[in-house]
C-alpha cells in the first residue's frame, strides 16, 4: 500500500467526524424548531388542528431519523478511531505518532502541528512521511 493510500485511509476519521457534526447540528436545529411548535388552546384544553398534528408528527419522525443517523455515525466513528489509533500506536517514533494523531484524529492543519510541536514544517513533513512508512494497513 502506498503512502497516498495510507493517507486516504487515515483521513476517513476526519471525514466521518465532519459528517457527524453536520448530522448532529441538523438534529439540534430541528429539535429547536420542534420546540417552538405550540398547540392551540381552546376552551381551556390544549389541542391542535389536524394540519398542525401532522406537522408535529412529521417533525418528530424527522428528529428521530436524525437521532438514529447521528448514533450510527458516532458508533462508526468510535470503531474507526480505535482502528486508526491502533495503527498509529504501532509506530516506534513518538514524534511521528503525535504528528499522525494531530493530523488524522484531531484534524490539525500543518501550521498548527508545527506550532504545537515547535518544529519547522520540513521536519514535520519528514516525520509524517516516516510515520506513514511504518504504518501497516
Amino acid at each position: 500500500m502506498t503512502n497516498k493510500d495510507k493517507v486516504l485511509y487515515l483521513s476517513q476519521y476526519i471525514k466521518i467526524s465532519r459528517e457527524y457534526s453536520i448530522v448532529f447540528e441538523s438534529y439540534i436545529e430541528y429539535k429547536m424548531k420542534l420546540s417552538t411548535i405550540k398547540a392551540q388552546v381552546l376552551s381551556g384544553m390544549p389541542s391542535c388542528d389536524p394540519v398542525s398534528k401532522d406537522k408535529i408528527c412529521d417533525a418528530i419522525a424527522v428528529l428521530e431519523g436524525l437521532q438514529q443517523k447521528a448514533l450510527a455515525v458516532l458508533e462508526q466513528l468510535q470503531v474507526l478511531r480505535a482502528q486508526i489509533m491502533t495503527k498509529i500506536n504501532s509506530i516506534e517514533n513518538n514524534k511521528s505518532k503525535s504528528i499522525l494523531t494531530y493530523r488524522y484524529i484531531n484534524g490539525y492543519s500543518w501550521n498548527t502541528i508545527c506550532e504545537t510541536m515547535q518544529m519547522k514544517e520540513r521536519a514535520v513533513f519528514y516525520l509524517h512521511r516516516q510515520g506513514l512508512d511504518q504504518v501497516k494497513i
